[in-house]
């Protein structure tokens, strides 16, 4: 998939995802195991993943905190990582 079709994607949690807030910080789970751990940043991403903003939605959202050059590579790198472990879903499938 290329970066322009990447960036059409409307992203939402795989059934059973789901961030959790731990003592430390917030954590994806499924079901019972936990996943990854998310830094501030990524859960931004995160809570942005409803199934109906595009990932070039929600790097707009984010682009006004953030420098653009910095923005894209981390998120898409997120992105991928979620997918790849079946933590996120395209909307509708």
């Amino acid at each position: 998939m290329n970066k322009d079709e990447m960036m059409s994607i409307k992203p939402e949690p795989a059934s059973g995802a789901m961030c959790r807030e731990e003592q430390f910080g917030a954590m994806l789970v499924v079901g019972n195991m936990p996943i990854l751990n998310l830094n501030e940043d990524a859960k931004r991403i995160w809570d942005l993943c409803d199934g109906i903003k595009t990932i070039a939605e929600i790097e707009n959202t984010l682009g006004e905190d953030y420098e653009a050059a910095e923005l894209r590579p981390r998120m898409l790198e997120f992105f991928h990582f979620c997918f790849q472990n079946g933590l996120l879903i395209k909307a509708g499938s």
